[in-house]
């Protein structure tokens, strides 16, 4: 089970030193009302590849429409009632339709995995200290394992510029 630890600090340059000295070892994020002109993003983050989604589930969807399409019309159905020879030109529109609306969704689907969007039910927002956000305060938050928990909160307690420090502990 891991718990949260909560800092708070009013100054943002202690605030990005401690960010950055916690972020190497543990899960670390910083919260804030207003921008902080001295943090850094963390260098661990890579590019989410959308676009290559995005391309390839395009050239699956057009892939499975023809094939959809074939099926249909010559497999499925094999009489040719009109005398009409296959014209692929009109497979094309529904495929096309097809692989957009597959794109569609597995773009949506990437972009909410990927976003990292916040989590609602965040033990954040349940602690006492999430009001100093109101009053321009910034929030150090540590994600950490119990035994290392006391550890940390005396070495962030011990710190210049740390107004206080809670520990959250999660639901069993």
């Amino acid at each position: 089970m891991s718990v949260l630890i909560v800092a708070c600090l009013a100054d943002e340059d202690a605030a990005c030193d401690l960010y950055a000295d916690l972020r190497e070892g543990h899960r670390a994020e910083i919260h804030s009302q207003v921008p902080l002109r001295n943090a850094k993003p963390p260098a661990e983050t890579r590019p989410v590849r959308l676009g290559h989604i995005a391309a390839v589930v395009a050239v699956i969807a057009v892939a499975a429409g023809l094939a959809i399409q074939y099926y249909t019309g010559r497999l499925a159905y094999p009489q040719d009632i009109g005398g009409r020879p296959v014209n692929w030109f009109t497979y094309l529109f529904v495929s096309i339709a097809l692989a957009m609306m597959w794109t569609a969704i597995a773009s949506t689907v990437a972009f909410l995995r990927y976003s990292g969007l916040p989590d609602l039910r965040a033990r954040l927002f349940s602690s006492e200290m999430s009001d100093v956000l109101g009053n321009s305060g910034i929030l150090v938050t540590v994600e950490t394992e119990v035994d290392e928990a006391d550890r940390l909160q005396r070495e962030l307690a011990a710190r210049d510029g740390v107004l206080r420090v809670e520990v959250l502990r999660g639901e069993d």
